[in-house]
Formats: structure tokens, sequence, C-alpha cells
């Protein structure tokens, strides 16, 4: 049984966990390694053209969830974009002309990756390829038929979103979901992993801290270990996440009043006056990039709608548009700390202007 490790907010050696994922990894290459080198220098220079291909790509599987999160869009059924599943020739077309430049793929953002038939297809695609693969989900769908899939696909990390050791807890959250079948799909996992004497998939507990939960700590410690996960983590409760990229922090804490618990460690929006500014710009306009499941290239993680995508895949290729007028035009706000308007979602983006 592997030993737990507990990851907070706090405490954590940010530069020696670049080093692990970029340096000390199987996934290295010399090529990998200087297109990163040159994507954290343009970090730094901030040209218009980026120069360096992305080292990290996050792809979308499923535009759907199954549960009803109140503060994720999807769970919301917010409108702004359709709930489809990737196929698996738009991933094909993002992955391909990257492969000698990636090292990860995160196969996740706003939906559940195992209402994709052909999640574990695309993982085994990416790994066969060297390439690092991490994929999040609820864990509340993950059937037996999908045990050896998983199993051989070469997935790195799977991380499960699990708020509490109780139904009742969990549920205040993860609405629609269930409480049991997470625990014994995690039970079944390790136990399968454990009998191959297999390491991966790395199990990693996500645990959002609120206040309906902060006390339930210790025995969710507790329980990981027994369970024989290898990391429970342990993070702060995000605002409307729609939102999380523009609306300034004074009103992410409103948003999240009946969420917050009483730990302020946990409190991830300092009030506008306090926040401090970014050392470092951005990092996805110059080493990240985000694919929809509709072939729409998003400028990050946080952007939601359609219309605030910088191009698709459905009619160019990806290193067009890599470098197309939008994405030079956000670059160059960044560059002139905001105040150069590039009429996109980075005008707005509290990254470049934490003061809101």
């Amino acid at each position: 049984m592997p030993k737990t490790k507990v990851s907070y907010p706090w405490g954590n050696n940010y530069f020696w966990n670049l080093l692990k994922r970029f340096v000390f990894t199987p996934y290295f290459s010399c090529r990998k390694f200087y297109n990163l080198m040159l994507g954290s220098a343009q970090n730094f220079l901030l040209p218009e053209r980026a120069f360096a291909r992305p080292v990290k790509m996050i792809i979308e599987p499923s535009g759907r969830c199954n549960l009803n999160c109140p503060l994720c869009p999807t769970g919301r059924r917010l409108d702004g974009r359709k709930e489809t599943n990737l196929g698996l020739d738009i991933f094909k077309k993002a992955v391909d002309p990257l492969i000698p430049y990636l090292y990860e793929v995160y196969l996740y953002n706003w939906g559940e990756p195992l209402l994709n038939p052909r999640l574990f297809e695309m993982v085994r695609y990416c790994s066969q390829r060297r390439i690092r693969t991490v994929v999040s989900t609820n864990l509340t769908l993950f059937e037996n038929r999908m045990m050896n899939p998983l199993m051989e696909s070469g997935l790195d990390t799977l991380i499960v979103s699990l708020d509490g050791v109780s139904a009742g807890s969990y549920l205040q959250y993860r609405r629609r979901g269930d409480f049991e079948k997470v625990i014994g799909n995690l039970k079944s996992i390790a136990h399968e992993r454990a009998r191959l004497g297999a390491r991966r998939p790395r199990l990693i507990w996500q645990f959002i801290v609120f206040g309906h939960n902060e006390s339930e700590i210790p025995q969710a410690i507790a329980m990981a270990k027994q369970l024989g996960i290898d990391e429970i983590k342990f993070i702060a409760p995000f605002a409307r996440m729609d939102t999380l990229a523009y609306s300034a922090a004074d009103m992410k804490r409103e948003e999240l009043d009946d969420y917050l618990p009483r730990d302020q460690r946990y409190h991830l929006y300092l009030s506008n006056k306090k926040a401090p500014r970014k050392a470092v710009p951005c990092p996805f306009l110059w080493n990240q990039i985000a694919i929809r499941t509709d072939g729409g290239v998003a400028p990050c993680c946080g952007s939601y709608h359609k219309d605030d995508d910088f191009g698709s895949l459905s009619n160019s290729d990806i290193m067009a548009v890599w470098n197309n007028e939008k994405y030079q035009q956000a670059r160059k706000t960044l560059r002139t700390g905001g105040w150069f308007k590039s009429h996109t979602i980075c005008d707005q983006c509290i990254i470049n202007d934490p003061y809101k």
C-alpha cells in the first residue's frame, strides 16, 4: 500500500514540483526541454508572436456533466457552449502537431471525462507517444467494464473529486452525486492496481474545503490512507468558474459567502486592495493551450463561453491559431500591462490587473 501524501494550498515547493514535472520525469526529451526554456523566456520577454510551442494541453473530452455543482457553469447548465463529446478526429488534429513538444495533456476541463466512451483511447494515444496524461473525474460513472481500458491506457494520474467523508456533506456541493459509489470505485481501482503490481495511475483524492466539510479533514486523511490513495489534496473553493478570470476579488468573496470555511488559509481571494500582482504573467498565452469539444481553441482553461475562443480547429490548424491575430493582440495586452486593448477576454482578466 502506498504512503499517502497530504497536500494543502500552502507549504508546497513550487520549483521542486516544476523540476519533477519537466526535468526528472520519464516524459523528458532534449527537444521538449529546449522548447520549454524558450517558452519560459517568452513568458518574461512577452513577445506578441510565440516561437515556442505549448508544453501543456488542456483538452476537453466532454462538455457534459451528470452532476449539478452550484459554482460550475456546466453543473448549472449555463448557456455558452454545446454539450458535446470530443471526436477522435479533432483530438488528433490538436495533439499530432505538438507531439514532439508536449509534456502533458490534461483530459478534462468543464465536463465529466467519463461521458466520452473514447476517453481511454485518447489517453493511450498520448501515453504511447511519451506524453503525461491526467484525468480529473467525479468517478460516479465508472463501471467495471472500464477497468481494463483504464489500466491498459497508460494513464499517469487520476484525480477524483470527493468533498466529504459522508454522503450528507458530499452532496451539499456534488449535487446528484453518489458518495458510496465513488468510494466503491476508488477501492476497486486501488485494489486492481495493487493486484497488477502497477504504479500507475497515480490516485489523487481532491477535496474542496468548504464551511460544511472542513471539520472532516482529519477523517478524510485517515480514509485516504485506508483506501491506498497516493495523495489527498485539500484545495480552496473557487468562485463561479465561468467568471473566474474576470470578476474582481471582492465579488468572488461575495459569491462564496455560503461556502467559505472558517480557516482563512483556504480563502483564495483577498480584497481588491490586497490582491498581489503576479511576478510572472499568465503562462497560457506562451506555454499552454486549451481545446474544447467542438474544436474551439480557448485562451485558457478559465474561458467558458464559445464567443471568447481565439479560433477553431474545424477550419484551421493548431499552429495557425496559436499565432493568429487574436493571440498576438492578447499577448500585447499582457506586455503593456493592460493598456493596450485586444478586444478579447484577456482585456478583462484579473491576472493582468488584480486591482479592478
